[in-house]
């Protein structure tokens, strides 16, 4: 079996621990799909739960979901950084399409800021600072998220590669690079396209 194989099953499988779901059962005896919004994510288990210790729980292990999966694809490819992404970006798949849960899961952005953070740190905190920004803009919860991912995923395409190189902390070329921010942006876009269309665009859940 190959190495991007190996790495993509690994990254689906550890991304599709449903966290929310898991927690909420587990302390309220709820079905967090039930709930709320629906949503499988931090975010819904603090709308659900009104516990803020719970809803930072799931968040943390979300993102260390993310963060694993990199790792072990960068163990399983020898340090070959198409491979991690091909774990990260899988993981972040199966926080958003669990088997598990009939693939009703969460948005993927704390097992994305998982990913991201090992190999190029300071990406979750510019994105965070844009969604604050364009939050107090639009005063929409999920454009805000696209808009913010938008702009990330423009400034990785557009930038130079001397920049990008200099940005991260692990071996890998600028397309490579360049084809991970299109894999997971689009694995984001998917998930917020849904709340837009049919209105459910308030609080981020």
């Amino acid at each position: 079996m190959s190495q991007f194989a190996v790495a993509l099953m690994c990254g689906y499988l550890i991304g599709s621990i449903p966290t929310a779901y898991v927690i909420v059962r587990l302390f309220t005896k709820k079905d967090i799909r039930l709930s709320g919004s629906g949503n499988v994510g931090a975010a819904n288990t603090l709308k659900v739960t009104k516990s803020k210790s719970l809803g930072i729980l799931v968040a943390v292990f979300d993102i260390l979901k993310g963060v694993a999966a990199f790792l072990i694809g960068m163990y399983v490819g020898g340090n070959q950084f198409m491979v991690a992404a091909v774990a990260g970006v899988a993981a972040v798949a199966g926080h958003n399409f669990p088997v598990w849960l009939r693939f009703r899961g969460g948005r993927g952005l704390a097992t994305a800021a998982g990913f991201v953070f090992p190999w190029i740190w300071p990406a979750p905190f510019v994105w965070l600072g844009l969604w604050i920004l364009l939050r107090k803009i639009t005063g929409n919860t999920h454009i805000s998220n696209i808009l913010a991912t938008a702009v990330l995923l423009i400034i990785a395409l557009v930038a130079k590669n001397d920049w990008l190189i200099q940005l991260t902390t692990v071996t890998a070329e600028p397309g490579h690079i360049r084809i991970a921010a299109l894999m997971l942006c689009g694995l984001i876009f998917i998930k917020h396209i849904e709340p837009i269309i049919t209105g459910n665009t308030g609080r981020m859940d």
